[in-house]
């Protein structure tokens, strides 16, 4: 049974980066590309309920 939940855990933990390699700061655009892209999303959304709504878009 734990060698089954160890396989899952593994399937779903980010892997680590290689050492003395470029790797890491990939890794960390990626993870940063990855959170841009979230805050759009989400803005976007506001913005479509807000004009479902009936409300003014003022854009930034």
């Amino acid at each position: 049974m734990t060698t089954d939940k160890r396989a899952a855990e593994n399937l779903f933990r980010a892997q680590q980066p290689e050492k003395a390699s470029d790797a890491e700061k990939l890794q960390d655009v990626r993870r940063r590309l990855r959170l841009r892209q979230r805050e759009t999303r989400q803005d976007e959304r506001r913005q479509r309920q807000k004009t479902r709504a009936g409300q003014p878009v003022v854009s930034s």
